[in-house]
């Protein structure tokens, strides 16, 4: 197990207690599903159905975002850290929950264009 020493294999009983899953990145009506229901079920206390209409429109144009940077951010040699997956996505609406008035200010900004 000493990489300097010329052994890169993994001892059988150390090997034995760990496993490995693999899960896929869900799809895009999966991930509507999950943020529209956290966010709808976060606007419907204390904010106005002027702002409890845009729930859709914020998650599919977060969502939109993701898919953007995801694409156009690629991880190579020099850039190994642009990995961008459901955390970074989820902290954009850990910010939004966090900041009643973030969604107002988006909302401000991006006007009925953005629906």
């Amino acid at each position: 197990m000493n990489p300097t020493a010329g052994s890169f294999t993994i001892d059988t009983r150390l090997q034995r207690h760990f496993a490995v899953f693999a899960v896929s990145f869900p799809g895009i009506e999966a991930l509507e599903t999950i943020y529209v229901g956290i966010l709808s079920q976060h606007l419907a206390e204390g904010f106005s159905q002027q702002v409890q209409k845009y729930t859709n429109s914020l998650v599919r144009g977060a969502l939109e975002l993701h898919r953007r940077i995801t694409s156009l951010f690629l991880p190579t040699a020099i850039k190994f850290h642009y990995i961008f997956n459901l955390r970074d996505l989820s902290n954009i609406f850990q910010v939004c929950l966090n900041f009643q008035c973030m969604i107002n200010i988006f909302i401000f900004i991006l006007g009925d264009s953005f629906c």
